[in-house]
């Protein structure tokens, strides 16, 4: 648990800025990561938000995700295979300091469990838990904009384009 909350930290670590609601997430996250007191489904929802965050993932698309469908290597994540929209495969890269946090996460998983199982040989949550479970935390932020799964996924793209990068 520490090497993973290292990970999360090192992997969501912007700096001090004011609250928003992606900076808000991102540092709920982590600090479900660094202390103990939060269980394993607080633990997966929140890898959920950061793997939104990094890779731009549709919310059923990173509950659907298996272990077989993580490409490692020397126990990073590098890439993830989901099924979109019209049953369309894609690859999707991962940020490395992400990679390897989700790399620590699923180590010990067998190939066919959830990544976001709420525990072992159990289903990953529904969408609908995911979405109710992020309204409490903006509602406990006092966050007036609306913030959805979606809107993690939005930021995403507002990340790539704000790094020079053209979506297509």
């Amino acid at each position: 648990d520490d090497e993973l909350a290292f990970a999360y930290y090192a992997a969501n670590h912007r700096g001090e800025g004011p609250y928003d609601r992606r900076t808000y997430v991102a540092r709920y996250a982590r600090r479900a990561f660094c202390h103990y007191r939060y269980g394993h489904i607080e633990r997966a929802f929140a890898m959920v938000f950061a793997l939104i965050q990094n890779s731009g993932l549709r919310i059923s698309e990173a509950l659907a995700l298996k272990v077989k469908d993580v490409h490692l290597y020397n126990d990073l994540a590098k890439s993830v295979r989901v099924i979109g929209k019209g049953d369309k495969e894609r690859v999707v890269p991962l940020p490395e300091a992400f990679g390897r946090m989700l790399g620590i996460w699923i180590a010990g998983l067998s190939k066919e469990s959830f990544v976001f199982a709420k525990g072992p040989g159990e289903p990953a949550p529904t969408a609908r838990a995911v979405r109710f479970y992020l309204h409490r935390l903006v509602d406990r932020a006092n966050i007036d904009k609306r913030v959805t799964p979606h809107t993690l996924r939005h930021t995403y793209a507002t990340r790539l384009l704000e790094s020079g990068a053209q979506l297509v």
